[in-house]
């Protein structure tokens, strides 16, 4: 704007024609200002949209991925509820295994039963969580119940299930989400050895923690496979030894679950191509778990 001093040296008509495109030229620029502002806003609005949309696909995706591992998981216990029915109905059995088998088919339907009331909870679709239900109990007795289970599996294929299980005493951690873990490392140990050979399953205490080895004679896995460990839907090169069918879930669920309880899963060293696989889980005893909210 013009200041008194140079408004009386140029004339009134020049200084009123000038403070007119003085004027005309803030009014522009609060134009232009104006046009900037509602660009950011749009650009805001297309933003959130974006983030908005990407959300929802990552929300469909989650929910398609526990569709996905509840298909997964269900499919053991419904093999094992066949299998044992079946042997009840063409086998001449003695009352002790009968009963045996019987309580194999209650516990596997009752396990069915609680992991489908845990997949179908609306806020582990939502968040892409699992909700952890911590309780004091002995997993020496959870490892030695499961392998008593998958013993049916490994029979069918003429593998010996050699259990090393130590007592660790009791401590919190789920037990419907470690059976899981104990059913899926030991089921690929059976899935991909040959007939005929063992797998070692071993459960210790090592300090403040317990560790549980799983250990096969199949034929190991490749640098690649490595890499894939604990990653959703990846399936490794290695072949089922009796063509059984997999997902790619069962060690990302692993992993899912042992991250729930602060633990961890990994290859022992040594472990390649060729040597069998070896895996080595590791839980904290004394760490505080977050459980599920109160339902």
């Amino acid at each position: 704007m013009l200041n008194h001093r140079e408004a009386a040296t140029v004339g009134p008509e020049v200084s009123k024609a000038l403070v007119k495109y003085e004027r005309r030229i803030l009014e522009l620029s609060a134009e232009v200002d104006d046009a900037a502002i509602s660009q950011k806003l749009l650009m805001q609005l297309v933003m959130t949209y974006v983030q908005a949309e990407h959300s929802l696909r990552r929300l469909d995706d989650v929910k398609n991925a526990f569709v996905g591992m509840a298909a997964h998981d269900l499919r053991n216990p419904l093999i094992a509820i066949r299998d044992m029915s079946q042997m009840l109905s063409e086998t001449d059995l003695d009352t002790p295994s009968k009963e045996e088998l019987l309580k194999g088919i209650h516990d596997s339907s009752d396990y069915m039963l609680r992991l489908v009331n845990h997949l179908l909870d609306v806020a582990v679709i939502e968040d892409g969580k699992l909700h952890i239900r911590p309780e004091m109990s002995c997993l020496s007795t959870l490892v030695a119940a499961r392998l008593r289970l998958l013993s049916f599996f490994a029979a069918r294929k003429q593998i010996t299930l050699q259990p090393l299980v130590e007592s660790v005493g009791k401590f919190m951690f789920d037990a419907d989400r470690m059976a899981q873990v104990v059913d899926t490392l030991v089921g690929n140990a059976i899935k991909f050895s040959p007939s005929g050979s063992t797998v070692q399953v071993a459960l210790s205490c090592a300090g403040e923690h317990v560790e549980l080895f799983v250990c096969d004679e199949g034929p190991g896995l490749s640098a690649l496979d490595r890499e894939r460990i604990g990653r959703m839907f990846q399936t490794t090169g290695t072949r089922p030894t009796a063509g059984e069918p997999g997902t790619g879930l069962g060690l990302a669920i692993v992993k899912k679950v042992l991250d729930a309880h602060h633990g961890t899963i990994e290859l022992c060293a040594g472990a390649g191509s060729g040597s069998g696989a070896n895996f080595k889980v590791k839980l904290p005893r004394h760490t505080e778990i977050k459980g599920a909210p109160p339902t």
